[in-house]
């Protein structure tokens, strides 16, 4: 007989009494769920049925850790969709996502399993994750380049001819994912293959711009014929056969494939959402028609965009939600430029956005984070967006605000554009702190590097920027590129390690009007040897000469507005200033050709540490060992006061070796979050050769997989004085009538403690009642941080920091950084303290 859960019942129990007045409905998988029960004294099985009996001002719980396998529909106005439940349990997760079974050895190669299947196969998973269509090269095997003779239609390659098996045709059928041009990728159908060193291409998924270069990356897929690697799948039309070569550590008999066969989207118009899961949809996950909310939602696995906002979705909110593995777009927006406006999107987390290489779609504007193609008074703040493989941000109509996000390493998978690119007018973009921009050239053909921190695009004479207070730090490019700007105001911003001009001012196209533009209190910090992240890259002979970083990039002839109270921090050799190639030193040097630029900066050729406050509060910042002065040439003492998302740069003699990059008053290593599976480990410093002749890396472009993170292990001091005060806090709850809980790793299960007597704790199993009694000194890592992180609910900065160091010691970075935002920066330096090989 089936026992209900006892959490269920009391959920169950407050939502009955809840209901009674108002409208409200469970939903909860089966069997504890059935569509012929009222969605009151037993919830619906499907959100599909609840919503056929909901409306406006009614509500929809779902059951936290249920997965509902459903076909998408329209959530209507007024009603609002929440997750319900034990809150440490996952979200309830929606997907159109079918099991796959009846898998049977293919009698062609016994490694691959065949199954019938009379639908259509979009994308396909193996234990909740992404397999990869039946490719050559495989994942992780790097890329064919084009040579010469490559037009838009028809790839040329002597690569070609070196694959296995090479025969006309052979590829015939299947597609080209081809990074065509730096900035964008194409998918095109493959109409002829003389199997040794030309592909024709069909027009689908071909860009407009007619350009093609040689050495660009490309790889073809949806083949059976090159169904020979773990991870790999195949789906027959016309035969309506499934293949797949399982990846290596999956169980055929017990792995659980799921099969997306629908592109039907989720549809939300003036409703609420607030902690539902999205999860493996094959195009958009959910579409916004009318002013909506959506919260603490998880987007998950999605192959085109997770949010889609239409014509008339201005005013929405999006904020506290979760963006990972997205193959194009997290949000995607075009609502009425002339409509009421204000939608915000405030607080997300996007992680790898576009970063599996030639699936962000076909043509430019894609595999970015947000993209804002029209509105009005549209805020992005204070969202986290790591790894993308275009932009972070991309604004594409005037009026928006931009403000408090972080940006770290935007432009993974493509090059010309930047974290923040903007192409159009009266932007407000202020306090943006921008780390290790990429701009990708291991991909592409032979091109110069064009990865911006923050780009103001030159194709229109667009104009009245508020451009203050970012932090832009690494990028592959230039700091600030402003060409072709007018009338904006540039102050305050603090430019550091960008490896071409902290700021660069141009002109383009011959226009060279006076550009008006009013730049106060800029730190601009070039430095040599370089510190920012390094990658293999295929550029030009030509640029030889012009890879060199300056404080300001500019041009003689225009003048570009009034710029003063500017601050030079250099290396030995560097330049404070270039224009036309050439380079000026001391201040004052560059009067005759600029002289609207400051003549009187404060100039310092020092070592330089980068104090960056990612946090909400002002901060007092410091910096490791002695003798540093701030930027105005005082002693740093105890500290510098550092504004929420602001930063400052510190001096002292000497070199800056053994310094770290820069320091986060957060604790944050920005630079050890996960990174993206197919983004490249950084090289060693310096930039290869480049040569006419391409020449593959040594290494794979690509991995399957994200490199193995070593878990940190902390003093054995440390543990022994951190595990007591979890003892201890977990004493003063049980005193207070509280029960924590937590899934105990040894038996998997949620227990609660019902008492702790010395070094003892009691256990009790949820649901079956059972008492285990161990030692508390026993528990594991993660059974830490499950505790932690239950007593946290509390708000309490202290019990933040126990949930903080115990995640650390599980290896859970992205709850360890939600964790240290709220704790504090005292407790992220002592926490930082007990991890010292991690410093």
């Amino acid at each position: 007989m089936h026992r209900t859960h006892p959490l269920f019942r009391v959920w169950l129990t407050a939502l009955l009494i809840a209901s009674l007045g108002s409208a409200e409905y469970a939903v909860a998988p089966a069997p504890q769920g059935d569509d012929g029960g009222s969605g009151r004294d037993r919830p619906f099985a499907t959100l599909g049925k609840a919503l056929s009996r909901a409306s406006s001002g009614d509500t929809i719980l779902m059951a936290r850790g249920g997965v509902f396998r459903e076909t998408p529909g329209s959530v209507p106005a007024g009603v609002t969709i929440k997750a319900g439940g034990d809150a440490s349990r996952p979200p309830p997760m929606l997907t159109p996502a079918l099991p796959v079974t009846g898998w049977k050895p293919w009698d062609k190669n016994a490694k691959v399993l065949v199954t019938s299947l009379d639908r259509p196969v979009y994308d396909l998973y193996v234990d909740g994750r992404f397999m990869v269509l039946a490719r050559y090269p495989d994942l992780g095997k790097g890329w064919m380049r084009t040579a010469s003779g490559t037009s838009p239609e028809t790839i040329v390659s002597p690569d070609r001819a070196k694959a296995p098996k090479a025969a006309a045709n052979r590829w015939t059928g299947g597609q080209a994912r081809w990074r065509r041009w730096s900035w964008w990728w194409e998918t095109r159908p493959i109409t002829g293959d003389d199997g040794s060193g030309r592909l024709t291409l069909g027009a689908e998924g071909r860009f407009q711009d007619p350009f093609t270069g040689e050495g660009s990356g490309f790889y073809v897929d949806n083949l059976l014929s090159e169904l020979d690697a773990p991870g790999e799948w195949f789906y027959d039309a016309a035969a309506k056969n499934l293949y797949l070569m399982p990846p290596t550590d999956a169980d055929p008999k017990a792995m659980l494939v799921e099969a997306v066969t629908s592109k039907e989207s989720w549809k939300l118009s003036g409703g609420t959402l607030d902690g539902i899961g999205f999860a493996r949809f094959a195009d958009q996950a959910l579409q916004i028609g009318r002013p909506s909310t959506v919260m603490n939602c998880l987007f998950q696995d999605i192959s085109t965009d997770a949010i889609r906002g239409t014509f008339d979705a201005a005013g929405t909110k999006v904020t506290g939600c979760t963006f990972r593995d997205v193959r194009n777009i997290a949000i995607s927006w075009i609502e009425n430029a002339n409509g009421p406006g204000g939608t915000v999107f405030e607080g997300n987390r996007l992680e790898r956005i576009g970063m599996l290489f030639g699936y962000g779609g076909s043509g430019s504007w894609k595999a970015s984070g947000m993209v804002i193609f029209n509105g009005k008074e549209v805020t992005i703040r204070r969202n986290t967006i790591i790894d993308t493989g275009y932009a972070g941000v991309i604004l594409g109509s005037p009026g928006q605000v931009i403000e408090r996000n972080i940006f770290v390493r935007c432009m993974g998978s493509l090059n010309d554009g930047a974290a923040i690119y903007a192409n159009t007018s009266k932007l407000r973009i202020h306090e943006n702190i921008v780390l290790d921009t990429v701009g990708n050239l291991d991909t592409s053909h032979f091109w110069y590097p064009l990865g911006h921190g923050i780009w103001m695009e030159f194709l229109s004479q667009f104009r009245d920027h508020s451009i203050v207070g970012n932090t832009v730090f690494g990028s592959g490019g230039n700091g600030l590129y402003m060409p072709n700007n007018f009338n904006c105001t540039i102050s305050e911003n603090v430019m550091v390690g960008n490896r071409l001009g902290q700021i660069a001012l141009r002109s383009h196209d011959g226009i060279r009007t006076p550009q008006g533009h009013t730049m106060v209190g800029n730190v601009l910090v070039a430095q040599s040897p370089s510190r920012r992240l390094q990658f293999h890259q295929q550029i030009p002979g030509n640029w030889s000469g012009n890879d060199a970083p300056s404080g300001l990039a500019t041009e003689a002839g225009i003048d570009f507005g009034r710029m003063s109270d500017t601050v030079y921090i250099l290396s030995p050799g560097v330049a404070a200033m270039r224009a036309d190639k050439r380079s000026y030193t001391e201040p004052g040097s560059w009067k005759a050709e600029m002289p609207w630029a400051d003549q009187n900066p404060r100039q310092a050729r020092l070592a330089s540490l980068l104090l960056i406050n990612d946090t909400d509060t002002e901060q007092t910042m410091s910096a490791p060992g002695s003798g540093w002065l701030t930027s105005d040439g005082k002693a740093l003492g105890k500290g510098v006061l550092v504004k929420p998302f602001r930063s400052a740069v510190v001096v002292r003699p000497g070199s800056e070796a053994g310094l770290p990059p820069y320091l986060c008053a957060s604790g944050i290593d920005w630079r050890a979050e996960p990174r993206a599976a197919d983004q490249p480990e950084p090289k060693a410093k310096g930039r290869k050769p480049t040569a006419k002749v391409p020449v593959k890396p040594a290494v794979p472009e690509e991995t399957a997989k994200p490199p193995p993170v070593a878990t940190p292990k902390p003093l054995a001091a440390s543990w022994t004085t951190w595990v007591e005060r979890l003892r201890e806090r977990t004493g003063e709850a049980l005193k207070q009538g509280k029960r924590p809980g937590f899934v105990y790793a040894d038996l998997r299960q949620e227990v609660t403690i019902d008492a702790i007597d010395g070094e003892s704790v009691t256990l009790i199993t949820q649901g079956a009642g059972t008492i285990n009694v161990t030692l508390f000194t026993k528990l594991k890592p993660a059974d830490g941080y499950a505790l932690a992180k239950d007593l946290a609910r509390s708000g309490s900065p202290a019990d933040h920091a126990l949930a903080a160091f115990f995640a650390t010691c599980a290896g859970l970075t992205q709850a360890r950084d939600e964790h240290l935002r709220q704790a504090g920066p005292s407790s992220a330096a002592e926490i930082a303290a007990s991890f010292p090989a991690v410093q």
